[in-house]
């Protein structure tokens, strides 16, 4: 609880500093790393304790539950490490390229080191990391299998020295570059320290970039003052393997004396190169030069790697010797065979696989009923990539090998052998053999590869391939043995590479049974070649066009025969080809790869190309294209001629009509009429009904309305309003009779009782033009107005939002009759057009 409170006020300290400190982040990480180090040890890690009831040896009491003081300096250990780091300010740049990197250097202890690192370019940040030095026989257990990755390797550092470690670096401190030119990252140490002893590596980031590009790791040696003697320790064995619950030791001893002894521990399977230091405590026997530690209960929790270390003055560091693999005498089969049965001459695998690495496994048999001891079959090591992993796998199984079969692993050379229950192999009469796959009729063009697959339901030991012609001589050749194929020995497949014409005919498959010591063949198949051909076209389609929605063939015949035909569509404005359709040829001799659109579309224009392809050939051969283009409708105007100061109704329809459509008339400039915006005050008046989907217009005609007028509907959605069709119509006035006005004046100033007569023919006349103009005009297009017009009422264009005018019988013929008139206009000159437009106003 000191420990982790006094990290804890660091912690704060160096938070609340961060601005003016520029250790705080590295004080905060180095909190939580320590933090977890604490939490490591309650959670009930091996602790070892003295008993003083066993001379001259340290023992573990597996009722040990305190933690040990040694967790106080592995934070002191740690905060040490970055003690007095900092830029070395007082260096000035060198404008070299990456040559002055930190090298292998030895120090003595409390003395200024200067690790050294410039670029020739600006740099955005610096990274030192650390990595401490490898126990002194760099054991595996304690290195990581990854090694440091350098991009860059200077051509004056002193590649004579120590190599490079093989743990992972440890990242102690970032700072931005300093310099003149920003190209600088060296550190000094202001007091060299055994805590700072260790690999250093210099990484720097290019402000346009992520990536960290470092230096070779340097080694920082620190050396004693009083030159201390280096300590070795006298080799024990490397494994140790001891049962739950007994009593075990673990030997450490040193040729000289040492003062103090620390002891290491870590899990077996852990990732991490760091050791949890357990114990610490001074050596003892004859000369104090033993260090050995003693288990008194021993526990599962107990086993992993045991480290020793020693020194000599309590200011330096520890030495370590290699590792101890201590082992727990508790094995589980986790996968295990136990009944099989399996005809005699098949293959058997005999599983057997363990919770933990074996050095050694062993295969005992014995018969069933036999009282005897089993017999070791085989002995062998697993490889390292499966050291769980002691399965066998037995080829042609004999009746004199059925029995009791026993898997047996050693943890250590020369630990206790424990075997799994044994598994008990019965061997069944041999099953017939059948085929599971025979070999099929073949024809394969000249030169290429033919399969002949054969497949048997049992372990076959041989193979051969029978061949005779296909007419003449009746006598079988065999042409081909080899071996089965494949784990279970069940395959006799065979594989021409290249097929000629000389090995067209009838082949069949004959395997051959070791325990039934006879042949069986498959019925015979016959093996044909042929010529390659080219594919030749003798019917295209050329370039088509077409109405939308309309129906086409594409034609495409071949000349010969084809397997598989193939339709390509390139789309316009596009370099992309796409695979529209594949099927096989159509027709008797399978010529014909002509398709049909029911219905084109204008994502169908582009160029379509007919492939096809003919047995035997893996490509195909294509057409020349042909280009599909839809022709697109010119829009419809209609005149409507009529006399101002009347009352007028234009009509416009829109089938099938959507619940929110709006109907709206547009008259240039100003005029805008929703169905939704007409009033009593206003001329204008719109009606919309959805049941037969007529919007009409109503209004008394003057000189203004005259021109253009357009119907449009919308509907609304939730990309806002989409028009959903429209239609123009244009309205003329009718031209005055000059004549009727003067022959009325003239008549007028003569007589009254003509003037009289006058007016009521002039009204009659009025009277039935106004007839003859109808309420409600519909536009039609022109190809059935020729139609049956008694039919007129309820015609109208098919097709979704169309929208239609429609005239009445009387009102067709008199269009028809106006637009004759207007076409011979066309055609004259000015004062013939006068003349007709007033014949046309007559009439």
């Amino acid at each position: 609880m000191l420990v982790s409170r006094s990290l804890i006020n660091t912690g704060r300290n160096a938070a609340n500093s961060s601005s003016a400190n520029p250790h705080a982040k590295m004080y905060l990480f180095l909190l939580m790393l320590a933090c977890a180090l604490l939490t490591n040890n309650s959670l009930g890690h091996p602790m070892p304790e003295e008993d003083a009831s066993a001379s001259g040896t340290v023992t573990i009491d597996n009722q040990s539950t305190t933690q040990s003081p040694s967790i106080l300096a592995i934070t002191e250990l740690i905060a040490s490490i970055i003690d007095d780091i900092n830029p070395a300010t007082d260096i000035p740049p060198v404008q070299i390229s990456f040559s002055d990197v930190p090298v292998h250097t030895e120090s003595k202890l409390g003395s200024s080191v200067l690790l050294p690192c410039r670029t020739v370019n600006p740099v955005a940040e610096c990274q030192w990391s650390w990595q401490p030095l490898p126990p002194r026989h760099l054991p595996l257990p304690d290195m990581s299998e990854i090694p440091t990755i350098s991009t860059i390797t200077p051509d004056d550092q002193n590649s004579s020295t120590a190599s490079a470690p093989l743990t992972q670096s440890l990242p102690i401190r970032k700072f931005p570059a300093f310099g003149n030119n920003s190209n600088d990252c060296s550190v000094r140490f202001s007091s060299a320290k055994h805590e700072q002893a260790g690999y250093w590596t210099c990484a720097v980031r290019q402000s346009n970039s992520a990536e960290l590009i470092s230096t070779e790791p340097a080694k920082l040696t620190i050396i004693s003052s009083d030159h201390e003697l280096p300590i070795t320790f006298i080799q024990r064995p490397t494994v140790v393997e001891s049962p739950v619950g007994s009593s075990t030791q673990i030997t450490c001893r040193t040729e000289t004396s040492v003062k103090e002894c620390q002891w290491s521990w870590r899990q077996l399977n852990q990732s991490q190169p760091w050791n949890l230091e357990v114990k610490r405590f001074p050596a003892f026997g004859d000369d104090s030069r033993d260090c050995s530690i003693k288990f008194k209960n021993v526990l599962p929790e107990q086993e992993g790697y045991w480290t020793c270390g020693a020194r000599v003055n309590p200011n330096s560091t520890f030495a370590q010797s290699s590792p101890i693999r201590f082992l727990i005498s508790e094995v589980e089969f986790v996968q295990l065979s136990r009944d099989i049965q399996i005809a005699a001459g098949e293959t058997v695998l005999l599983r057997c696989s363990i919770n933990k690495p074996v050095v050694r496994c062993e295969w005992s048999w014995k018969p069933s009923n036999s009282s005897k001891n089993p017999i070791t079959v085989k002995k062998f090591s697993p490889s390292k990539d499966s050291d769980h992993d002691c399965s066998v796998r037995f080829k042609n199984i004999l009746y004199e090998e059925e029995g009791l079969w026993t898997c047996g692993v050693k943890l250590t050379p020369d630990g206790v052998l424990h075997e799994a229950p044994p598994a008990v192999v019965t061997l069944l009469p041999p099953a017939k053999v059948s085929f599971v796959v025979t070999p099929e009729d073949t024809s394969v063009p000249i030169g290429t590869e033919a399969n002949l697959n054969c497949i048997t339901n049992v372990r076959v030991e041989k193979c051969a391939w029978t061949w005779k012609p296909l007419t003449g001589s009746d006598a079988e050749t065999v042409v081909e043995e080899f071996a089965s194929k494949g784990d279970l020995g069940r395959d006799c497949s065979l594989s021409l590479p290249q097929v000629y014409r000389e090995q067209q005919g009838l082949w069949a498959c004959q395997v051959y049974l070791p325990s039934q010591n006879a042949m069986q063949s498959s019925p015979l198949v016959k093996l044909t070649v042929f010529e390659v051909d080219e594919v030749k076209f003798s019917e295209l389609s050329q370039d088509i066009q077409i109405s939308s929605g309309g129906s086409v063939l594409l034609r495409c015949v071949t000349s010969s025969g084809v397997e598989q035909c193939r339709w390509s569509l390139t789309p316009e404005n596009s370099n992309t080809t796409v695979v529209v359709k594949q099927f096989p040829a159509a027709g008797v001799e399978s010529r014909d790869c002509s398709v049909r659109l029911s219905h084109a579309l204008a994502e169908q224009e582009g160029l379509w190309t007919c492939g096809a392809r003919i047995r035997g050939r893996q490509n195909y051969t294509d057409a020349p294209p042909a280009k599909l283009s839809l022709l697109q409708p010119e829009p419809v105007m209609i005149a409507l001629w009529t006399t101002p100061h009347e009352k007028i109704s234009l009509a416009c329809r829109l089938r099938p009509v959507p619940p929110k459509a709006q109907c709206h008339w547009l008259h240039s400039p100003n005029v805008h009429l929703r169905q939704t915006n007409s009033s009593k005050n206003s001329r204008y008046a719109v009606q919309m009904n959805y049941t037969s989907g007529l919007c009409v217009l109503q209004f008394k005609l003057d000189d203004h309305d005259l021109g253009e007028w357009t119907c449009r509907f919308t509907g609304g959605n939730a990309h806002g309003n989409t028009e959903l069709g429209s239609a123009t119509v244009v309205l003329l006035s009718t031209s005055t009779d000059a004549r009727l006005g003067w022959i009325v004046g003239a008549l007028t100033s003569l007589i009254l009782f003509l003037m009289i007569i006058v007016v009521v023919l002039v009204v009659c006349r009025t009277h039935i033009f106004i007839k003859r103009t109808p309420k409600i005009l519909e536009t039609m297009k022109a190809d059935q107005r020729n139609r049956n017009n008694s039919e007129s009422a309820e015609r109208y264009t098919e097709g979704p939002n169309k929208i239609n005018f429609q005239f009445s019988e009387q009102g067709l013929q008199d269009l028809e009759s106006i637009n004759n008139k207007l076409s011979s206009a066309s055609n004259e000159g000015p004062k013939r057009q006068n003349e007709i437009y007033e014949n046309i106003a007559e009439s």
